[in-house]
């Protein structure tokens, strides 16, 4: 496809998804009233800077499990290849990972782009650091252990914190509940594995039948995840796995500080549950960064699970979701800064 035509597609596709997610708001803030901007009120710009600032500062946790995977990867991989012509000569640093990790963000939501952040990211830590393979499955290992942290965490949310906070009992309809939920991220974390299978038979079988450069790369990405089952990165393996679930614990911290900014009072169990929930369904690509998704998913959850006496007004949550929304898109502007401003020079 020509580059502008494909350009055109992207910016498109983007608005289309940008509008979508606005419709949705527009339509719960339409169905519930003027209720939403009287939660809202409860919340200063105070509440929004800090919450801005402590999402940055949450980052930085990301930025260094990326840095030790990334690290770890370069390193085992010049300790096997004695006859690499440039080997890695500068580590990567916190500083530059953080810094290409806004860098993403800002493409995640600002950018009409179909190339997502992690996309970038990866161009970029592979032209700085002259291996685009092992950037690139650095990114979707770390990737992968966020995901598994929040499922796991979610999943224990449900079945320890969500009969005791929601006044269910254990036995009966709640437990049936609860253990199709467990099953429900199970199997999402069977289907990824199989997906990411059959990803690496397709790669290595288009490989050999194939003059493609981008399916020449893409095998190379797949051959690169081989080195993080090596026992030279177990150990970074396990700091990445203990960072992701401290991750998600700030995450989940974050939200509670703006749910109280709204006057949302909820158990603090409860949004161990509800968080990672609403972080998968933002996963589903109708709006940008979950836009609309998540204030529909966030409704459905606690209206839907809680029982009456507990279940917050619509209203309320709509206010505390939107408030996170603010959170993530003013988040992400300074990364405009460093985008605009690089000027990456390729590796020795």
């Amino acid at each position: 496809m020509p580059r502008a035509a494909s350009q055109r597609k992207a910016q498109a596709s983007w608005l289309l998804r940008l509008t979508l997610g606005i419709a949705i708001i527009a339509i719960l803030v339409r169905w519930k009233g003027a209720g939403v901007s009287a939660a809202l009120a409860h919340a200063s710009m105070t509440h929004l800077l800090a919450a801005v600032g402590l999402y940055l500062a949450s980052q930085l946790i990301s930025a260094f499990k990326w840095k030790l995977l990334l690290g770890a990867a370069l390193q085992a991989q010049a300790s096997n290849d004695e006859a690499r012509i440039t080997p890695v000569r500068t580590a990567p640093t916190l500083g530059e990972c953080y810094r290409f990790y806004l860098i993403g963000m800002f493409c995640n939501l600002w950018l009409p782009t179909s190339v997502g952040g992690d996309a970038v990211r990866a161009a970029l830590a592979g032209r700085r650091w002259g291996n685009l393979s092992l950037s690139a499955s650095s990114i979707l290992v770390e990737r992968i252990t966020g995901l598994i942290a929040l499922l796991a965490i979610g999943a224990g949310g449900w079945l320890f914190w969500w009969p005791r906070n929601s006044g269910a009992e254990i036995s009966g309809g709640a437990s049936g509940q609860v253990l199709r939920l467990a099953l429900c991220a199970l199997l999402a974390a069977g289907v990824l594995g199989a997906a990411l299978l059959a990803l690496r038979r397709l790669a290595f079988h288009l490989e050999e039948n194939s003059s493609s450069k981008f399916i020449a790369k893409w095998a190379k990405v797949h051959r690169a995840l081989d080195l993080f089952a090596s026992p030279k990165l177990r150990l970074a393996l396990l700091q990445a796995a203990a960072l992701s679930f401290l991750f998600q614990s700030t995450q989940i911290g974050l939200n509670l500080f703006l749910a109280r900014a709204v006057a949302l009072d909820l158990a603090p169990g409860i949004f161990v549950w509800l968080v990672p929930s609403l972080g998968i369904a933002s996963m589903i690509p109708l709006g940008i960064g979950g836009l609309g998704v998540r204030e529909g998913a966030a409704i459905t959850l606690l209206q839907g699970t809680l029982p009456s006496a507990i279940a917050p007004a619509a209203t309320t949550i709509l206010a505390w979701s939107l408030l996170w929304q603010a959170t993530l898109w003013l988040a992400g502007l300074p990364g405009a800064a460093a985008y605009f401003t690089q000027k990456e020079k390729r590796a020795p």
